[in-house]
């Protein structure tokens, strides 16, 4: 029974962080879509390094999660007997801190793609 409340709890947690991101991605992607001048794509490309500075801070967060969890002394006396079934919230961590890396690494290359395409606008006009 406690082992469900705590997955739901860290279920909820996870879907109330994820909520907080700071540019809203159905936005952004339709400004990304529609920007033609060069000041479009470098407020998109400011939109997407946000993006990823909020993803990087939210992976260390997680791995310094699973720091303090696995650092913890009394944390799982059961690990030894059941391991699989023991580290849930650790391996939750480390499965949010690797997608938040990928996210913010996603949000880097968009980002990158927008100031080049900025550039080339410069250029052309």
């Amino acid at each position: 029974m406690k082992l469900k409340i705590w997955a739901v709890v860290i279920a909820v947690t996870a879907a109330l962080t994820l909520s907080a991101e700071p540019v809203d991605v159905k936005k952004l992607e339709a400004a990304a879509k529609s920007a033609s001048t060069p000041a479009e794509h470098k407020k998109v490309a400011s939109q997407y390094s946000e993006r990823a500075e909020f993803f990087e801070t939210k992976a260390k967060k997680h791995e310094a999660e699973v720091q303090r969890i696995s650092n913890s002394r009394n944390y799982n006396p059961m690990a030894a007997k059941w391991p699989a079934v023991a580290n849930g919230p650790v391996d939750f961590h480390k499965r949010a801190a690797v997608q938040a890396r990928r996210a913010a690494e996603e949000s880097r290359q968009m980002a990158e793609n927008h100031l080049e395409k900025a550039g080339q606008n410069r250029v052309t006009e």
